[in-house]
């Protein structure tokens, strides 16, 4: 029974319970009854506890185990924030949670979690201390009634780390947590390791808060400024953060952070009843460190180190290292030993491996982009800017090579004078561990952190409003490694898929009443010791309205399950189709619908770690799988499909052809015709046709071509003219149907074709179309054609025609006076110097390249997709 303070009733009774979607775990015994023990860790309820926290002793049991789970169950009600809380097994933090924000009626949760890694710790008495801190006042009166019990068993017979070392504050003698805050703290431990290690694996804890909690959504610092009279201060260093471990000041690895929002993050209403993505158990990311025991196995100590670094962008955009971040980062970390008489050191003997293993540490390739645009009365409207990163790391010893490859890309905007703001980010990954010798054996995880929310707030005398729509995942592929990993949190292979979509609105009153209410879809799918797990839940505004699994259960994997598919290996798998109608009233679930979903997912492409990991399913749909390779044929397909007009259901008339599409393509490729045919009746005959019979016949069929082949080629036309106003009207054509990527195409192939012919009358003629037929605001060819008038001026100014163009050109005179000198070429260069900004849409990166050949940017840089800007 739960007790409660200042003497209130029970609140379990009306309690509702908070879920996070995970794998579930047992707490059965493995089979063998040699032990199968429960003891109660804690049950103390977490009041004004800041600087508190619970401290407890704990004696192991007295029978021989292999397997340790812990069970957290927690109340609450009232009025709280969410609280992060720490758990400990004297230094060594051991599980990080966080908890959910109460209810008046209360709300109870349960989560169960894997701690056999710590089993060397678990074997020993230890001071148990469990950090909560919490404020109990007038306004914020729920405390958090916790009880923590272990369950020791036997039948796992995994392999463990026989020395944990911490890195830590090594508060535990004071009944304190040991947890570092930086930027303040120095992180650094000494330690000795044993002659005996043959491997070691360094477990990182660290997460944000305060001005950090949301790092994802930070400026540049010199934009922390820019809305402070209407929003208040920004916080900066940019939205990309790196966690670094150092070993005797060598860099040894790197943790790119997964972006975890706790339950009051954005809108309070996301999170009720489903935790956000491990708000309630956050993963522990893991660098493998045995390339350099033969270094630290001298018998002296060594020092290790974490770091976390935000960026600093100078005046002209380049980007660095800013070795600290805002306040404040909480960081803990483990090393993890394994004990073997043919250790490292002795193996280091007898090959002669020199004690510093080979680091390969380049330092990141960093673009960087901002925009700040002001309104009339001179104020800030308006700042959007991109960060992308990318950067490789390896150290390698004779005996093993770690390496890890990851990107980065943030794409951030604030309008409204800062009162919207909206963030795109996507962080992808690949660690890898190799055993060398005549037959190297290799272990990786490839890992991709998709995000994407978009807020706005309002702000009246009497309180505010927050409407906010997200979508975020967190996907991983691993192959298994040594021991249970405290970021799989499972031993073995394993495989995650779980991603949070949908809408909450937060509103607050100046009398301290507030409410938030949301509609969330939750998927999540994985596959881990043998068993995968399906589960899908829709919430709306507190409440379950779908659950596929509520009782949360195992299903084993079948031989054609493989951890892809899946959903026919238990019970909820037929129920996809009803979730399907249930959120879009279409029957996702249908397999007759395979063909079209194949399409559908050519132009809402999933994104991936890597060429080789495997498409999942989009949206809240089954999708089939397919590698990327397959896609790639599907789209070549359809470039076969076209020229046949085979199941076309779509006619358009030019001047002189008759050209049979598919309205699904073309909706997917052109957001003009989208809407166009969103709002005819389908038995219409303007649903079934249409005439663009004012274009050049010619420029209407590249646009066509490019929907089916993203690419089009001047070389396919007979042109009746030059292909600098070719590729003139191709871009205006896109630009009247709203179809951004081939506005890209036509603009790199028209540099490529005006920088060589930039003394020509073609190019006069296709300046004054450029200048002519697009919009003033957009400055697309604007740009190009301003560049290489000033580049050439001298020049150009003894053609008969060049004065005349500008004479009769609106604008191009003033643009090529007023041109900035930050648009000029090196003094080294003959070329004109035009950057171009490119996105990816399977892996949502930005970047900024000098245009050169065409060839050279149709391809993402990341990536290695060819989907560039298409959507």
């Amino acid at each position: 029974m739960w007790v409660v303070a200042f003497g209130e009733p029970p609140i379990d009774f009306l309690a509702s319970e908070w879920i996070a979607l995970y794998q579930p775990i047992s707490l059965a015994s493995g089979g063998n009854d040699n032990c199968n023990v429960e003891i109660l860790l804690m049950d103390h309820v977490f009041g004004a506890s800041y600087g508190a926290p619970y401290v407890g002793d704990y004696e192991p049991p007295h029978c021989d185990f292999d397997t340790v789970r812990i069970n957290l169950t927690v109340t609450s009600r009232g009025k709280q924030y969410d609280r992060l809380a720490l758990m400990y097994l004297g230094d060594h933090e051991v599980f990080r949670t966080s908890t959910a924000e109460p209810t008046a009626n209360g709300i109870v949760w349960t989560y169960i979690k894997e701690m056999s890694q710590y089993n060397s710790l678990w074997r020993s008495p230890q001071k148990l201390i469990f950090d909560l801190g919490n404020i109990i006042n007038d306004v914020y009166t729920g405390t958090f009634n916790a009880t923590l019990t272990a369950h020791f068993s036997t039948g796992q017979n995994s392999k463990t780390a026989d020395l944990i070392l911490p890195i830590s504050a090594r508060k535990s003698a004071s009944d304190s947590s040991s947890a570092f805050i930086l930027p303040t703290d120095n992180t650094t431990v000494k330690y000795e390791i044993p002659a005996a290690a043959s491997r070691a694996v360094v477990s990182i804890s660290a997460c944000g808060q305060s001005e950090e909690e949301f790092w994802w959504s930070n400026v540049l610092s010199e934009d922390t400024q820019d809305f402070e009279s209407t929003v208040g201060r920004l916080y900066g260093y940019t939205p990309f953060r790196e966690v670094q471990l150092y070993i005797d000041g060598i860099l040894a690895g790197l943790v790119w952070p997964f972006p975890v929002i706790f339950t009051g993050g954005v809108a309070p209403g996301f999170w009720r009843p489903v935790v956000g993505i491990d708000a309630f158990d956050l993963r522990q990311p893991e660098i493998d460190i045995s390339p350099f025991l033969p270094m630290i196995q001298d018998g002296g100590k060594h020092s290790f180190e974490i770091r976390v670094t935000g960026l600093n962008v100078s005046a002209d955009g380049i980007a660095t290292f800013a070795d600290t971040v805002g306040s404040y980062w909480v960081v803990t970390g483990n090393i993890f030993i394994y004990l073997d008489d043919n250790s490292s050191a002795s193996k280091a003997i007898a090959t002669g491996d020199s004690d510093v293993p080979t680091v390969e540490a380049p330092l990141p390739a960093f673009a960087v982009t901002r925009n700040l645009i002001h309104n009339d009365t001179g104020g800030n409207d308006s700042l959007s800017y991109s960060v992308v990163v990318e950067r490789v790391f390896s150290a390698t010893s004779s005996l093993y090579s770690w390496s890890q490859r990851l990107s980065f890309s943030n794409h951030g905007l604030l309008n409204q004078q800062g009162y919207s703001q909206a963030n795109r980010q996507v962080t992808t990954g690949n660690n890898t561990i190799t055993e060398l010798g005549d037959t190297p054996i290799s272990h990786s995880i490839a890992f991709q952190y998709p995000l994407v929310v978009n807020a706005i707030y309002g702000i009246a005398s009497n309180g505010m409003t927050i409407d906010s729509w997200m979508k975020r995942g967190l996907d991983f592929e691993a192959t298994g490694g040594l021991g249970i990993s405290t970021y799989t949190l499972t031993l073995g292979p394993s495989y995650l898929h779980t991603t949070q979509s949908g809408t909450a609105q937060y509103k607050s009153v100046a009398d301290g009443k507030s409410s938030s209410w949301g509609d969330t879809i939750n998927l999540f799918d994985s596959q881990m010791n043998g068993r995968s797990y399906h589960r899908s839940v829709h919430a709306i505004n507190g409440t379950v309205v779908h659950d596929t699994d509520p009782k949360g259960k195992n299903w084993p994997s079948s031989p054609r399950d493989d951890g892809d598919i899946g959903r026919d290996s238990g019970p909820g798998g037929g129920n996809v189709g009803n979730l399907g109608r249930e959120v879009g009233d279409i029957p996702f679930g249908t397999r007759r619908f395979e063909s079209l979903f194949s399409l559908l997912h050519i132009f809402y492409p999933v994104s991936s770690p890597s060429r080789q990991y495997s498409l999942r399913r989009a949206f809240a749909m089954e999708v089939p799988t397919y590698s990327v390779e397959g896609t790639d044929r599907l789209v070549h397909r359809l470039a076969e499909i076209y020229p046949t007009g085979m199941f076309s259901d779509f006619t358009i008339y030019t001047a002189d052809q008759t050209l049979m599409v598919h309205r699904l393509v073309i909706c997917s490729r052109s957001e003009a015709f989208g809407r166009y045919l969103a709002n005819i009746p389908n038995d219409s005959k303007q649903a079934h046709e249409f005439e663009i019979k004012n274009e050049h016949p010619r420029v209407v069929e590249a646009m066509i071509r490019s929907f089916y082949g993203l690419n089009y080629d001047i070389n396919n036309f007979q042109l009746q003219m030059c292909p600098m106003l070719f590729n003139v009207k191709v871009y205006s054509l896109a630009n009247k149907f709203e179809v951004e990527y081939l506005k890209i195409q036509a603009k790199l192939t028209f540099v490529n074709v005006a920088q060589d012919n930039w003394n020509s009358d073609e190019f006069l003629t296709a300046a004054f179309e450029a200048y002519t037929t697009t919009p003033k605001s957009d400055r697309g060819l604007r740009d190009v054609v301003v560049a290489i008038c000033q580049k050439y001026r001298k020049d150009l100014r003894l053609k008969k025609g060049f004065e005349k163009l500008l004479e009769e050109t609106p604008g191009l005179a003033t643009d090529v006076v007023l041109l900035s000198h930050s648009w000029l070429p090196q003094p080294a260069s003959e070329r004109v110097r035009i950057v171009q900004s490119f996105s990816c849409l399977s892996c949502f990166a930005k970047w900024q390249v000098q245009v050169g050949m065409v060839e050279d940017f149709l391809e993402c840089p990341f990536c290695h997709e060819n989907k560039i800007g298409a959507f």
